[in-house]
């Protein structure tokens, strides 16, 4: 289990691999993300990807292996999915860190390890 932060707790109860998030929209996927970045900014081995760095051409295996990166999610893969590159480079990092990965097109190439899902409460946001 991943956890970190306060008022909410992040918790994350994944194992290292690829999982898909089950639900679509409005679960806090993005706000997610920004947590996740907040941590990475605080020197927490977490990278968030998001659709803004793929424009803005980061590698994501170079920024997972800057920080020895745990846990990595990235944002909003449908707008990016095509590109395969970034695809091999996902799963590979997903061999040795937790990969969440917010996507809402069921038929990108993808194949996750499993499906998850964020609950939240006042105090707790949970994936599991």
């Amino acid at each position: 289990m991943i956890a970190f932060g306060h008022n909410p707790r992040v918790e994350i109860r994944r194992e290292p691999g690829l999982y898909i998030f089950l639900d679509y929209a409005a679960m806090g996927k993005s706000y997610l993300a920004r947590m996740i970045g907040l941590a990475c900014e605080g020197g927490m081995p977490y990278v968030p990807y998001t659709y803004l760095d793929y424009v803005r051409g980061l590698d994501l295996t170079s920024a997972c292996e800057r920080c020895r990166a745990e846990l990595v999610m990235v944002d909003q893969y449908d707008l990016y999915w095509e590109d395969a590159a970034l695809r091999r480079q996902i799963e590979e990092i997903a061999k040795r860190a937790v990969v969440l990965v917010d996507l809402k097109d069921s038929d990108v190439p993808l194949e996750p390890d499993d499906y998850v899902g964020i609950e939240r409460t006042e105090n707790l946001l949970e994936v599991s």
